[in-house]
């Protein structure tokens, strides 16, 4: 389970992923595969101590100090290094950048969906970016602790409740900067944009 409170020790890189499962955290190839994941490898690689870098400066005053992004992604391969039946995972991606989010949630996803012969397994998500939810198997939408929606995302947007109105609210963000002069852009459930009122003398109606 990764909390958004989550855990940030004095060790090395290596160290902070090996303690998601004590008994296999001497197991550096199976520690570069769970920060592969999470999308960590890079920045990690790009140290000269690599996985032995030691992290902030408790123990070592040359110890690196890593953005909350990098924490983060840290936390996550922690998660995928323990590589439980079952993950929990709340704001799994709330300091990262859209890129590296994607990247993870499609590692989720392949671990709910695995290729032929893979074992899957159940993943459980808190998020308020919902951009995530689309490739959820099911969406639950709670509002002062109770669940007033369930369902997969193209249901909910079809419902047009309360899911449907945050999804929107949270889409319009991206597209709303659209240049006017390229015209309008298509809506949120990918429908083709409206002709304007007074063409044919009429706005079409919508499905």
């Amino acid at each position: 389970m990764i909390f958004q409170d989550f855990g940030k020790y004095a060790f090395t890189f290596s160290e902070n992923i090996g303690f998601g499962k004590l008994e296999n955290m001497n197991d550096r190839e199976r520690i570069e595969k769970a920060s592969e994941k999470s999308a960590a490898t890079e920045f990690i690689s790009s140290l000269n101590d690599g996985y032995d870098t030691a992290l902030t400066r408790v123990f070592e005053e040359s110890g690196r100090e890593l953005s909350i992004g990098q924490w983060q992604k840290i936390a996550v391969a922690r998660a995928f290094f323990r590589d439980s039946s079952i993950m929990i995972l709340d704001e799994p991606t709330a300091s990262l950048d859209p890129m590296a989010e994607q990247e993870i949630f499609n590692q989720f996803d392949e671990l709910s969906h695995p290729k032929a012969g893979g074992v899957p397994k159940t993943t459980i998500f808190v998020s308020h970016r919902l951009s995530s939810a689309t490739i959820a198997d099911k969406i639950v939408v709670l509002e002062n602790g109770q669940i007033v929606e369930e369902g997969h995302h193209r249901d909910l947007i079809r419902l047009d409740g309360k899911y449907a109105d945050l999804f929107n609210t949270q889409a319009k963000r991206y597209i709303e900067n659209v240049d006017q002069n390229d015209g309008p852009a298509p809506d949120i459930n990918g429908r083709p944009p409206m002709p304007p009122h007074g063409f044919n003398g009429h706005r079409p109606p919508r499905n």
